[in-house]
């Protein structure tokens, strides 16, 4: 019978709470299944540090999967990970347990992206803009619904958040950039006033978020 290989205990960790992740279905679902996670909410959920290089590594040793859910046109990749089977198989070797089946994710992906919080809640308010039965008090370009300026969006998502009575949302002028360079967002300089509308790709972009 050959020993069980060896597994640090940060690897320990890490696998663990992941593998908790898959067993009750929670975490985003990814390739037809749930059970993924950021390096940042597993590093939150396990209260350690230096886990997007422990996950680097347990990818290479294929304990876990990793998923780039970045959307089209960024620069930067966004890694989602979740346990394999590999994973779960040598975690319960160390623990002399039985391995549960780990259902594997499909080979083709949904076309939902990972979309940081705050550049989602700003699509949020563009998307609510294009209503056209929302009328906004300044109409910034004639016969074009959905331009809306920084402060016009969250004075708007504001009224909708104290209405719903959930916490306000909120984002940054980086955070519009970023849509706009992405082309997920258009702006225009109207009588000194930066001003942002949807795009029909940010319309139809979905996020795990």
């Amino acid at each position: 019978m050959s020993k069980p290989k060896q597994i640090s205990d940060p690897a320990v960790k890490v696998l663990s709470w992941l593998l908790d992740l898959a067993v009750q279905r929670a975490g985003y679902t990814v390739r037809g299944v749930p059970g993924w996670a950021t390096a940042e909410q597993i590093e939150t959920g396990i209260k350690t540090w230096g886990t997007a290089e422990l996950m680097r590594a347990e990818a290479k040793r294929g304990r876990v999967l990793q998923h780039d859910a970045r959307p089209p046109g960024d620069s930067r990749p966004s890694w989602l990970y979740r346990v394999s089977q590999v994973g779960a198989d040598q975690l319960a070797a160390a623990r002399d347990t039985m391995p549960p089946r780990i259902s594997p994710p499909l080979d083709q992906d949904g076309s939902r992206v990972l979309v940081r919080e705050n550049a989602w809640h700003a699509i949020e308010g563009l998307r609510s803009a294009l209503d056209p039965e929302v009328r906004p008090r300044r109409v910034w370009v004639e016969g074009e619904l959905g331009w809306r300026s920084s402060r016009e969006l969250t004075s708007a998502m504001a009224k909708e958040d104290e209405a719903a009575g959930r916490r306000y949302r909120w984002f940054t002028t980086d955070d519009l950039r970023w849509l706009v360079r992405l082309g997920y967002a258009e702006k225009r300089v109207i009588r000194g006033m930066h001003v942002y509308r949807l795009t029909p790709r940010g319309a139809a972009i979905h996020s795990l978020s």
